[in-house]
């Protein structure tokens, strides 16, 4: 379902098909990928640390790419397994240019504020207290401010809920998982 929201999103609200950029996509999943793969204009670039589908093995906290060499930036679903999120996201600013976009995505929560704990390792005691055993973190309504932290503008945006019940019910999207749409200001 996010993958198909994300395509919706990049598509008709940031009308990506007609942009003319170098993309970075970190935490690339095959759907998205190969939909952004056959766009013209677009020199997209796949990372992430250890999956096959990416064209670059990096880690998110170290990015092997020079500053503002970027026009726009996707990271959905990745956030949440990295333990500094806050150097990944002070590497996406500085690899996007200025008035550069991104688009974060993390699981969603009931939660105000962010909860983690450095010292939990354990696969079982993570899933029971953030959502999935790899994960390091579970996300709050504050993490927006986090993002902003690194220096970017954000709004949040449940974008399944502007859709109407038509589209929601003919790509099976429902309200409630919302993004992050981040711009690095100019």
């Amino acid at each position: 379902m996010r993958h198909r929201a994300l395509l919706l999103l990049l598509r008709d609200h940031y009308g990506i098909e007609a942009r003319r950029e170098r993309v970075l996509h970190v935490g690339p999943g095959p759907a998205v990928s190969s939909w952004l793969e056959r766009r013209e204009g677009l020199d997209y670039v796949t990372g992430d640390i250890d999956s096959p589908l990416a064209q670059v093995q990096m880690d998110a906290t170290q990015m092997p790419f020079q500053d503002e060499s970027f026009g726009f930036a996707i990271c959905v679903h990745v956030l949440e397994h990295i333990p500094d999120d806050r150097k990944a996201m002070s590497e996406f600013f500085r690899v996007l240019k200025p008035g550069g976009e991104a688009v974060f995505q993390v699981p969603p929560s009931d939660l105000a504020t962010t909860r983690e704990d450095a010292t939990v390792t354990d696969p079982h005691e993570r899933e029971l207290l953030f959502g999935q055993y790899d994960h390091v973190r579970l996300c709050g309504a504050d993490y927006p401010d986090r993002i902003r932290g690194a220096g970017f503008q954000v709004t949040r945006l449940d974008y399944a809920a502007h859709l109407d019940e038509s589209m929601r019910s003919r790509y099976g999207l429902r309200t409630g998982e919302p993004f992050d749409l981040c711009v690095k200001p100019g």
